[in-house]
């Protein structure tokens, strides 16, 4: 699981078209629960950033309408270097939107778990609700022709903007082989969204040594074990999840459950979320760890993510 907002975007273009709720819940699925933990902590991670070439400013409180998210994704497969994609997307809501709270959501400091039941084939996976966003009120906008990453040895990759169906993004899978350099940056040229230029992308460690107690079932006892990372800004993503009925595919639901917690080497699902699961078990789990970066020029909220999976 990842907990990209960006995913919402596409409820709400299905919500446009007809399809998807409008209710403020971007899946139609019945949510069992939400957090796990006590609550979390405000506040934001800009590092030496700049928006416009302006201080951006990252103070908690108020609102914002606009959100980007900027992810940089490193897939393992097992080759001698894992597979990279590159992505950004941009939005505006018709509503104001909580600047602390979707802080919190995205990059909680405390374990949040959530379990999502008789979930559909055409409902979103590996997300946990995000309940500052109706998908009903947002479109997607421009942020300029291209995103541009750039390291100390130059340009390392440009995404040009692509559009079609309403919806606007930007996106590459890099050739198997490339290597990720140090200190990446990446620079917004502005549209409907707003400039912003070299901000740091924050580095992620690769993901090593996932272990499930287990084995290839998952199931409310079951103990999640990693390298730990040495970033305290670091996350873990758990997802799982039942089986459909591929026979049925339209009218199967699965059960999931997701949980995003702190990067220290293992995991056991909270006993309420036990509870919640009952007699789940799930032979599809992904784990990932994040790293993220909030950076606000006004009305604007960017968020720049990388991840290893």
């Amino acid at each position: 699981m990842q907990l990209r907002l960006s995913l919402i975007l596409v409820a709400g273009m299905l919500t446009a078209c007809g399809g998807g709720s409008s209710d403020g819940d971007s899946n139609s699925g019945t949510t069992a629960g939400t957090t796990a933990g006590g609550t979390t902590a405000g506040g934001v991670t800009a590092g030496d950033t700049t928006a416009g070439g302006t201080d951006a400013g990252n103070a908690g409180g108020g609102s914002v309408s606009q959100l980007g998210f900027v992810d940089v994704d490193q897939f393992d497969f097992g080759g001698a270097t894992p597979d990279i994609e590159l992505s950004a997307e941009f939005i505006s809501s018709s509503s104001a939107i909580s600047f602390d709270a979707i802080t919190n959501e995205i990059n909680p400091s405390s374990d949040i778990c959530e379990v999502r039941e008789n979930v559909s084939f055409l409902d979103d996976e590996e997300d946990i609700d995000f309940t500052n966003i109706n998908p009903g009120n947002i479109i997607s906008i421009s942020a300029g022709e291209t995103v541009a990453f750039t390291s100390p040895a130059g340009t390392f990759s440009t995404l040009n903007r692509e559009s079609g169906f309403g919806f606007i993004g930007y996106n590459l899978e890099l050739d198997s082989g490339t290597t990720l350099p140090a200190d990446l940056t990446v620079d917004i040229p502005g549209d409907q969204f707003p400039a912003f230029s070299n901000v740091a992308v924050p580095p992620v460690q690769l993901l090593t040594g996932v272990s499930v107690s287990s084995g290839n079932v998952v199931n409310a006892n079951s103990t999640f074990t990693w390298d730990a990372g040495t970033d305290p800004n670091s996350r873990i993503s758990i997802s799982a999840y039942t089986d459909f009925d591929f026979a049925n595919l339209l009218t199967s639901t699965r059960t999931e459950v997701d949980c995003y917690v702190q990067d220290d080497g293992a995991f056991n699902f909270p006993a309420s979320i036990q509870a919640q699961m009952g007699s789940f078990s799930a032979t599809e789990v992904y784990v990932s760890r994040s790293n993220v970066t909030f950076l606000r020029n006004g009305n604007a909220l960017l968020v720049v993510s990388s991840y290893s999976e």
